[in-house]
Parts: structure tokens; C-alpha cells; sequence
């Protein structure tokens, strides 16, 4: 989502820290040019924790309200002095979001960016994402889960740069915010919070200093569907290299083929036209034959093409040439991929890559772009927000997990969700729903096995409460190639149940490899669920709908 850059600081510490991992492409720099435009709202967040999750929903829950905000470098063209840029869009924003993550402290950006926004003495609204306030006044003290990265610090900044980043946090630390690290914790409540109080806000400085062009063109986006008409472009994911190419806006797309061995080699779409299919130009490949060939046919028009996801690197150790290593395909359906090369292991040394991934739902891919030559350097794409559409009636996400056991559906007859119960151990071994039908309580059949240690409920605070969102883990059941659902966590409207299952990834002491999954956290409803069960949950899916409530 945030474009990615690197500037070096005279430590040697560069932004990449922060999380971003995007390139703006040269052909889209236009419509990223520098302007004295004020921001309204500056995110100030840690990439790693949250770019994807919350400090994204913050993004574009105010920019679907025509909020002009500022997420790290989502606005900074190519070769633009960030630290500079960065400053300026503190500076003029009229309300700065704190993020306060696990991983906040690590990161001298984040620091340096929180003790200007204390300078200027805008509004701060404080988030503590699975951190206490406290831990932010305890680093003085050398105490709390900021303290292990203020030593690393020690030996590498000044007693003066440290005092400065202490009293930020401290100062900070003494505002109201909001704690989403607790059962009770509310994402959507939040986001609903900052949008009105941007709103409040933005109306204060308008007062202040009366702009009637720019009044009209605020509030007609405030009340206007801009979002739902689109298209939009996201990326580029990848390096400089090779030449531009950019296959246009179409109607969806019916099927991908993917050529690759170390890297991308190159990528062909058959689009849809107004009804007609149509093939792209194949996009790289110039190079020698590729070892692989995957094909990925889409059941068009039912199966739409929502995200992609993936990583770029170098193509060889330290050649400086970067491309596309692997790319995954996510549609309302299933998932694809990964293909190319996704193992960061290189002569048994752990290969630097970036991750990317546009959003995960609520979105409608119609086209490609990017870089090619050799390889397919590097991918962006042309999507439009389908919430509209999806309103209209449920749409299904997933399935996440293994391939094993038998397909079970509960189908779309329910108008909501009673109680769940799990049967837990080092896995999930089976859920059960109590659905309504029509005000009637009724129960699913177990999917899954029996032989758990322990059993967990869920009820639901029916009809005040909804179950809004579901997140977790899949991994090996064993040490083999069985994948099953891990762990599982509830999101409603009201609070958070879970994790439930086997959240520690310390498998006999090394670090289990897992995959990380999520519905949309706000404005959905969950209406049933589907998935792959046998002597374990195998896989889950879930049947949603947009809903206003």
C-alpha cells in the first residue's frame, strides 16, 4: 500500500525499516506531484506491524470520505527528499494518528516522526494496537516492550536524540486514545470516531481560512460516490529495469499465465471486453526458456480477480537488479499461487526481499501494468472498489488452509450467528454454528474431528452483537505437507474472542512456518461459513455482506 523508498541516514539506518514497499512508477508520477495542499490526517505508524491491517483501514476509510491523508510515503513522488516531504506533510496535516505497535520503538522514524508532531502541537489521537500506554512512559525508566529497542538505540544515537524520542512518548502516553489490545477492543467504532472528527476538524479550519474553491471541491467528495466510480492504479511492485508496458482498463479477467523459475519471467492476461475475451502482449520472457508454466483459469464471471500479493528482490545475490521473485493470485473464490520462487533461502543465507500486497477485498482487478524485459521486473494494477456491487448480496472469501478432508457449505439461508463452539488442541479440530433462521436458532453439524482436549464457546450477544470479521493462522498439522487452521480469532462489533487453538509458532524450538489470514474488519456482516474438514478444520471460508450497520 505505501510506496517504498530508501533513504540512508547518516547511521546507516534506512526507511525501509518502516514497512512501505511500493515504488511509484515514473508514468504515474503526475498524479503523485508535490502540492501545498494541506494534509488533513498524517498516519504515524510501524510498517511491519501495521501497515496491512489497521493503518490501511484508517487509509482508506478517510480517503474513501475524501480526506486527503498521509500514509508514510503514499504520497511522495520518486526522488523527492523524504525526510523533507515527510516533515512538510506533518507539519500541515490538521490531525496526526499515533499507531503504537509491538515492534513501534525499533524504528527511528517513527520517533523522529512522533516528536515533530509533538512539536507542532496538532491534535494527536494516540491508538495502542496490543501495547499499554504505560509502556510508553516506562522507557524512561528502562522498563516495558519499548525498552530492549531504546538500548539497541543507545549505542547508535545521542543521549539528546534519545531525551527528545522519551518525551514524545511520554507526552503522548498521557492523551486519550484507544486501547485495541483488549476483548473489548473496537476497530470500526475507531474508525467511525476519526472520520467524524476529521469531519468536525477540517470544518473548523475551513472556517478559519475560508477557500470557496476549495470548500466546493471538499465537500462534493465528503457526499459524492468518487470511491465506487474508479478505476484506480496501485503499485509498482518491483525494480526499474526493462521497459514500461501497461495493459489498459477492461471488463475483468478470465485467465493468467505465469512463467517462472528464479524470478517472474514474464505474465499474460486474457482479459474480458465488454463480453469478448482478449489476450495480452505477453509481459517479459525475453530471456531463455522458463522452467515453469502455470495456467490459472478463472470461472468468469462468477470468479473475480480481488488482490494480489507477493515479493521482489534482487535477481541474483547483490547484482542490484531487482524483479518480481513470486506472485499470488487472491479472488472471491480461492487463492493462487504462490508462483515463482518464494524461498528467501539463497546458498543457506536468508535473501532480502519486500513484500507487497494491494487490498485484500472489496476490490475488483481490470488490468495490469508494470516493467519488463528479461523478467517481469515489476507489476501494478488497475482496480475499482466493488462495494456497491457487493451490497446488492453475499459475496464468499477464502478458503484458508489445507486441501484435505471433505467440502462442507452451510449456505446462504441464515440471517446471522447465535454462539460457535471449537474443539481446540494443536489445532483446530472442529467448529459448530448455532445460526438464525428467520428468528429461529439453529445448529450446523460439527465440521471436523472429536478427538480435542479442550472446548471453547462463543455466544453472541444476538442481534445487538455481529460477527464481523474472522482472522488466524494455517500450517503444517505435523511435520509434513498437511496444512490445517491453526488458530482462529472472532471480530464483532462489540469485541474480540479469541485466539483459540495453537497461537505459538515455537514448534521444538524453531519457528513454525505459518500463513496469516483475515476478512475485511469493518463495514461487513458474516452470514455463514464453509470449508474443508476431516479429523481436523482443514480450511475456512466465509459468506459476508457490505452492511452500513
Amino acid at each position: 500500500m505505501g510506496n517504498y523508498f530508501s533513504s540512508t541516514s547518516a547511521q546507516g539506518e534506512s526507511r525501509q525499516e518502516s514497512g512501505s514497499d511500493e515504488v511509484i512508477p515514473e508514468s504515474q508520477s503526475s498524479s503523485k506531484q508535490t502540492t501545498t495542499e494541506p494534509y488533513h490526517v498524517f498516519i504515524n505508524h510501524r510498517g511491519c506491524d501495521v501497515k496491512h491491517t489497521l493503518a490501511s483501514s484508517i487509509y482508506y476509510t478517510l480517503t474513501s470520505h475524501g480526506f486527503r491523508a498521509f500514509l508514510d510515503a503514499e504520497e511522495l513522488p520518486l526522488g523527492e527528499p523524504i525526510t523533507y516531504e515527510i516533515e512538510e506533510a506533518i507539519r500541515s496535516a490538521a490531525l496526526h494518528i499515533a499507531i503504537f505497535s509491538e515492534k513501534y520503538a525499533e524504528s527511528r522514524w517513527c520517533l523522529d516522526e512522533l516528536y515533530l508532531m509533538v512539536k507542532t502541537g496538532t491534535t494527536i489521537i494516540p491508538v495502542f494496537y496490543h501495547v499499554q500506554p504505560s509502556d510508553l512512559r516506562w522507557v524512561a525508566q528502562g522498563k516495558g516492550i519499548y525498552a530492549p529497542a531504546f538500548s539497541k538505540h543507545q549505542k547508535r544515537y545521542s543521549q539528546e536524540k534519545l531525551e527528545e524520542w522519551k518525551g514524545a512518548l511520554k507526552e503522548v502516553s498521557n492523551l486519550m486514545g484507544y486501547p485495541l489490545n483488549s476483548p473489548n477492543a473496537h476497530e470500526g467504532k475507531l474508525l467511525k470516531e476519526i472520520v467524524d472528527y476529521c469531519k468536525e476538524k477540517m470544518g473548523k479550519v475551513r472556517e478559519k481560512e475560508p477557500n470557496p474553491e476549495r470548500d466546493q471541491v471538499f465537500h462534493s467528495k465528503l457526499v459524492s460516490t468518487e470511491l465506487n466510480e474508479g478505476p484506480f492504479s496501485m503499485g509498482m511492485f518491483g525494480g526499474g529495469g526493462g521497459g514500461s508496458w501497461d495493459d489498459g482498463i477492461h471488463s475483468g479477467i478470465r485467465e493468467i499465465v505465469v512463467t517462472f523459475g528464479s524470478v517472474v519471467d514474464s505474465i499474460t492476461v486474457r482479459y474480458d471486453q465488454k463480453g469478448l475475451p482478449q489476450w495480452s502482449e505477453c509481459r517479459g520472457g525475453t530471456g531463455a526458456p522458463s522452467t515453469n508454466t502455470e495456467t490459472v483459469k478463472l470461472d468468469f464471471p462468477n470468479e473475480v480477480l480481488m488482490s494480489i500479493s507477493g515479493q521482489y528482490g534482487q535477481k541474483w545475490n547483490h547484482d542490484g537488479i531487482k524483479a518480481v521473485k513470486c506472485l499470488t493470485f487472491h479472488t472471491n473464490l480461492r487463492k493462487y499461487g504462490p508462483f515463482g520462487n518464494h524461498n528467501r533461502l539463497i546458498e543457506g543465507e536468508t535473501e532480502e526481499r519486500i513484500d507487497f500486497v494491494t487490498p485484500s477485498y472489496g476490490c475488483k482487478i481490470l488490468g495490469f501494468y508494470g516493467r519488463h524485459g528479461t523478467y517481469l521486473d515489476a507489476i501494478g494494477v488497475h482496480w475499482k472498489p466493488i462495494s456497491t456491487e457487493l451490497n446488492e448480496g453475499p459475496f464468499s472469501m477464502g478458503l484458508f488452509g489445507g486441501g484435505g478432508g471433505g467440502c462442507w457449505d452451510d449456505g446462504l439461508i441464515y440471517s446471522g450467528i447465535h454462539q460457535i463452539v471449537l474443539t481446540v488442541g494443536t489445532c483446530v479440530d472442529s467448529i459448530t454454528i448455532q445460526y438464525d433462521l428467520d428468528g429461529l436458532p439453529l445448529w450446523s453439524k460439527r465440521h471436523g474431528g472429536t478427538d480435542s482436549h479442550k472446548t471453547e464457546k462463543v455466544k453472541f450477544d444476538f442481534p445487538n452483537e455481529v460477527l464481523m470479521s474472522i482472522s488466524g493462522q494455517y500450517g503444517r498439522k505435523w511435520n509434513v505437507d498437511m496444512k490445517v487452521v491453526k488458530c482462529i480469532t472472532f471480530h464483532t462489533n462489540l469485541k474480540k474472542y479469541g485466539p483459540f487453538g495453537n497461537h505459538n509458532l515455537l514448534n521444538e524450538g524453531k519457528i513454525e512456518e505459518r500463513i496469516d489470514f483475515m476478512t475485511p474488519s469493518y463495514g461487513c456482516k458474516i452470514l455463514a461459513f464453509y470449508g474443508k474438514s476431516g479429523s481436523y478444520l482443514d480450511a475456512i471460508g466465509v459468506h459476508l455482506k457490505w452492511t452500513t450497520h
